[in-house]
């Protein structure tokens, strides 16, 4: 098949464009390096194919069988990719904390007193807890960042420790000050389930996604992971 047909096949653009959601973070030539080493070994799988007497639908079909799934081949990919992995994590479990606190805010800020106390725990479990799974199926890369969201959440955690500490032992605060310093802290103090039940999340998420790749890994050795290390190293896929 010649690289005009090549782009021509809607299974193939569409194959091409899902990997490219899943890749969008990686750096511009890391994607286009991916994307044209992918075009190559397309177009010498299709050709093999259509020589053993397979028409160029079906050869197109087989191709894309062999490589497996997009997206997850494409979360493979931006998993194994060692640039800015981890300033990128560390965007993406800050981002998650920021976004799960300001929904918990507005939570219990328009629904506080209709909820209870059992009824806001119960929400921000559910936050929490939706919010983690979401980032990490959305980011696999929090597989590897487990250490870096205890740091975050024990950075969290102890300053919020050591201003209680303070502030109630302190008599020469101002008044304002001690007011707007146990606001902060009963807004972090409601918000500390939220932040467990998010790295509960994001943990349960993780372990979840892991033993879904090792059961594709033990099913589709010769496919999948085999081709995202021929990928990642510059060499020709293996049957």
């Amino acid at each position: 098949m010649s690289h005009n047909l090549l782009e021509k096949a809607p299974e193939l653009d569409n194959y091409l464009s899902t990997l490219d959601k899943e890749i969008k973070d990686l750096s511009v030539d890391e994607r286009a390096t991916v994307r044209e080493e992918l075009r190559q070994h397309l177009d010498a799988m299709i050709a093999a194919e259509e020589e053993l007497g397979a028409s160029p639908s079906i050869a197109v079909d087989a191709a894309l069988e062999k490589f497996g799934n997009a997206k997850e081949l494409g979360r493979r990919l931006r998993v194994e990719s060692e640039q800015n992995l981890v300033p990128a994590s560390l965007r993406n479990v800050l981002a998650v904390f920021v976004v799960a606190l300001l929904a918990q805010a507005t939570l219990l800020g328009v629904a506080g007193e209709w909820l209870g106390p059992a009824g806001r725990v119960a929400a921000m479990a559910i936050l929490g807890l939706g919010v983690g799974m979401y980032a990490e199926k959305r980011r696999p890369d929090f597989a590897l960042t487990g250490a870096m969201m205890l740091f975050v959440v024990g950075g969290y955690v102890c300053p919020l420790l050591l201003m209680g500490l303070y502030f109630d032992s302190a008599t020469s605060v101002p008044h304002w000050v001690n007011t707007l310093a146990s606001g902060i802290r009963d807004l972090l103090s409601d918000s500390i389930f939220t932040v467990l039940f998010l790295v509960i999340g994001v943990c349960f998420a993780t372990a979840r996604r892991t033993k879904r790749w090792q059961m594709l890994d033990n099913s589709q050795m010769n496919t999948l992971p085999r081709r995202v290390w021929a990928l990642r190293h510059g060499a020709p896929p293996r049957d």
